[in-house]
């Protein structure tokens, strides 16, 4: 095996990376509907209030419950329980009223903004759309931000995110790497 292709392996092992998919669904919220929301936790994941005044929705939802606000601004924060990297695809947002309210979805990578993806959405009342983010980039908190003045509500349901996390676990990733560094010495040291 040439020098190359030891590091080569080396590199590809140590940034090894899987994906696991979860869909937030809200689905062990117990309260009734109208509930205050302060936040939860779900597949791994912390969702928490970043501002207005949330609660939860269980007469309206892409599959119930979900949770809503009336505040003229509300944004929740997505984070992985403990920290951690994670991307996200999408997010369904509802609208159960009086037309166009400005969204804004935005991933984070410490205090530098990764993504935004913003818009408004004007359902009419209708229901839910579901909004891709676009992107792959690897952010360790999403802001899911909805404004606008409010007669009813608007609605949060089902962000789809994928926590990264390493296939080789830190320490075995370590003695990988100082193995194959001593693997060299002596391949380096046999040549002479």
């Amino acid at each position: 095996m040439t020098f190359k292709a030891i590091l080569t392996s080396i590199a590809l092992t140590v940034a090894a990376t899987a994906t696991q998919a979860a869909t937030i669904d809200f689905s062990n919220l117990t309260g009734s509907n109208g509930s205050a929301y302060a936040g939860h936790s779900q597949e791994g994941f912390d969702i928490g209030i970043g501002s207005g005044v949330w609660q939860e929705a269980h007469n309206f939802g892409n599959g119930t419950p979900a949770i809503f606000s009336r505040s003229d601004s509300s944004s929740i924060e997505v984070t992985v329980s403990g920290g951690g990297l994670f991307t996200t695809t999408s997010v369904d947002l509802g609208d159960a009223s009086d037309g166009a309210v400005p969204y804004v979805i935005e991933g984070f990578l410490g205090v530098a903004s990764v993504f935004n993806l913003a818009g408004t959405m004007d359902l009419a009342g209708s229901g839910f759309d579901t909004f891709l983010t676009g992107s792959t980039d690897v952010i360790d908190r999403l802001v899911i931000s909805l404004s606008g003045t409010r007669t009813t509500s608007y609605n949060i349901d089902n962000i789809v995110v994928d926590k990264a996390v390493s296939t080789i676990p830190l320490p075995a990733t370590s003695i990988l790497l100082f193995a194959a560094v001593g693997g060299l010495g002596a391949m380096r040291r046999r040549k002479r």
